[in-house]
């Protein structure tokens, strides 16, 4: 019964959000439990008991939400990422990687503000980096394939999980 209203609540929330036809791009929790839902170009930020707190339009469409290592929620667009300042309802630190990068996936973990995955290898980044970042991982020179990548785990540059397709 009570799984059931909190489903209610969300999907009350998301058909309320200022886009056309609103299309669920992500949900993600932060480190206080505030409960952040994408769609489009708009962000709604709610409390952990479902109270409406935000409804934040980005400049950009987004592709996705994630948390990153500090409990904080990332913005993710084509080639970008901005964490939400909950308590303003803004977006702020937005990084956005070189142009030269091509298609890239963007993840959190300890020793880089952002790491981004492309067909040629696994990127380590910090805001304000003018470059590419470091290279970690040669996707040519190791035993796993980018396009095989189902989904990657990073707990430092040193220590990465890959899951994979099976297929190498």
């Amino acid at each position: 019964e009570n799984t059931k209203a909190v489903k209610e609540d969300i999907v009350s929330v998301f058909t309320s959000l200022q886009s056309s036809e609103p299309r669920l791009q992500g949900i993600a929790v932060d480190k206080d439990g505030y409960i952040y839902i994408s769609s489009e170009d708009v962000v709604c930020v709610l409390a952990p008991d479902f109270e409406k707190v935000h409804e934040i339009l980005c400049d950009d469409y987004i592709e996705g939400l994630s948390v990153d290592n500090q409990g904080n929620v990332q913005v993710l667009g084509h080639l970008t990422a901005q964490t939400i300042d909950r308590e303003s309802g803004q977006c702020t630190n937005l990084t956005t990687l070189p142009e030269t990068v091509g298609e890239a996936t963007i993840f959190f973990g300890e020793g880089y503000d952002l790491f981004y995955s492309t067909a040629e290898g696994l990127f380590g980044m910090n805001h304000g980096d003018k470059q590419q970042g470091e290279m970690l991982v040669d996707w040519e020179n190791s035993h796993v394939k980018s396009a095989h990548i189902e989904s990657m785990c990073i707990l430092s540059p040193e220590k990465i999980y890959i899951s994979t397709d099976g297929e190498y």
